[in-house]
């Protein structure tokens, strides 16, 4: 790869990295230098580099943005899930940090904010803030109506999760159960009750071994008061175990 990359032939550089996957080209770029790195992932299609991006662990990524140009790094930036964006900020100069929250949403930066105010290492900065939620007397047809609507995909739609009036968790109900259930039965009829959860002061290791022990494609995160406030998907906690 490296002799391919000091060549400067870019068609060579793309067949040396077709059917690679993600994680495939990341483990790549761990062994070049910065400038070998950002040749390489110039070659990239715009989803493919940041599919690549978010396999490294946040301090290549830093490494990586280095050489970059700042319109380059803003871009990947922006497309960045929130909890990504966290771990990212954390690694950045401040000065550097700033500029990238300048492109952001008052709502975004409120979120990278809350995430940024827990302890290192804590399910709080692991967790990620996009989820659907409904109440107990939601209907069937309601919830999924909130599931169309919350513009989320993958794995921040594969569960609902039920609140009370305080917005403390009560239960959970799996997407293949809303498909199969009545229009208007109410979700109290079909939630799974006293679901796993846990704490945004958790270690994020534990996150990860429960995540996984118990076969969940996420793990609701809830503070003192037992309100949810996020949830960690299966990848983030894999990818803490594999850090460990």
């Amino acid at each position: 790869m490296r002799s391919v990359v000091r060549s400067r032939d870019i068609e060579a550089v793309r067949a040396q990295l077709s059917g690679l996957g993600p994680n495939q080209i990341a483990d790549e770029l761990r062994r070049l230098d910065l400038i070998e790195q950002a040749v390489v992932f110039r070659t990239l299609a715009k989803d493919t580099a940041l599919d690549v991006f978010e396999s490294i662990d946040p301090p290549h990524q830093r490494r990586l943005l280095d050489s970059l140009t700042a319109d380059e790094v803003t871009d990947i930036f922006t497309q960045l899930d929130t909890d990504d964006r966290a771990r990212l900020l954390d690694e950045m100069p401040a000065k550097v940090a700033s500029r990238l929250l300048e492109q952001t949403s008052p709502t975004e930066r409120a979120q990278i904010a809350l995430l940024l105010g827990y302890p290192s290492e804590t399910a709080g900065r692991l967790m990620g803030p996009e989820y659907v939620s409904a109440t107990a007397t939601t209907t069937v047809d309601g919830a999924l109506d909130k599931i169309r609507t919350s513009g989320y995909d993958g794995d921040a739609i594969y569960v609902i999760y039920v609140l009370d009036d305080e917005r403390r968790l009560i239960g959970t109900v799996a997407l293949a159960d809303l498909v199969l259930g009545a229009p208007n039965s109410p979700l109290d009829e079909i939630m799974s009750v006293n679901p796993v959860r846990v704490s945004t002061i958790d270690d994020q290791e534990d996150v990860g071994r429960r995540v996984l022990g118990h076969g969940l494609l996420a793990v609701p995160v809830v503070d003192r008061e037992d309100r949810l406030v996020g949830v960690v998907a299966l990848d983030d906690a894999l990818d803490v175990l594999e850090r460990e």
